[in-house]
């Protein structure tokens, strides 16, 4: 695959392409498809894919999120904060995972699918917490191995 002169992708009737918006084809190949393209975004220095992955690197990408979910919910624990699986709650989890500074890249939208995945996986549970005001309130946790 080759980045060029010629990698900027067509613009609009009428508009002015875009400078940072970039096109990485697969020219020839012997054993690959040909014109395979990926368009790519420059963002603060670095050029990243405008469309999700595919394939088994989506499955690598979906595995680096539930392991960050699994360590920012243990993190939250081990600092006395806990998190709900409810998405009207003040303390959703995938929502302040995704503030957090150690989220590594994740968003919102990845901490949830992960956090379904997880569940599906049977690997976090919704368990329960008595607060301060001594009522039993709903937390996300691990589940015992």
């Amino acid at each position: 695959m080759a980045i060029g002169k010629r990698c900027a992708p067509e613009a609009e009737a009428n508009e002015p392409p875009d400078p940072d918006l970039r096109v990485l084809m697969r020219k020839k190949a012997n054993y690959a498809r040909r014109d395979d393209r990926i368009e790519l975004r420059w963002i603060d220095g670095v050029l990243a894919a405008t469309e999700p992955a595919r394939g088994i690197f989506a499955a690598a990408d979906r595995q680096h999120a539930v392991r960050v979910f699994l360590d920012l919910l243990d993190k939250t624990m081990r600092e006395g904060q806990f998190v709900s699986h409810s998405v009207h709650a003040g303390n959703y989890a995938p929502r302040l995972f995704a503030k957090r500074p150690e989220k590594e890249g994740r968003n919102r939208a990845d901490f949830e699918r992960a956090m379904q995945a997880l569940f599906a996986a049977d690997k976090i549970k919704v368990g329960e917490r008595r607060g301060p005001d001594r009522k039993f309130y709903q937390i996300l946790q691990r589940r015992e191995p």
